[in-house]
């Protein structure tokens, strides 16, 4: 998107439409990460597996 945007081929609704869906997944990782870290690091003894860090 910045080499479209510079070249001056994308309009204002896609550079919008491009910057929202950045949030968006941002923020999904974001929310993703700290459930990780809250199931998984946080805890103290035995390691802990993908399914139980990933479970609520």
């Amino acid at each position: 998107m910045p080499l479209r945007s510079s070249v001056g081929t994308v309009t204002a609704v896609q550079q919008f439409a491009a910057a929202g869906v950045l949030l968006l997944v941002t923020a999904c990782c974001m929310a993703l990460a700290a459930r990780i870290y809250r199931n998984s690091v946080l805890r103290v003894g035995a390691p802990v597996r993908w399914r139980q860090a990933l479970a609520a």
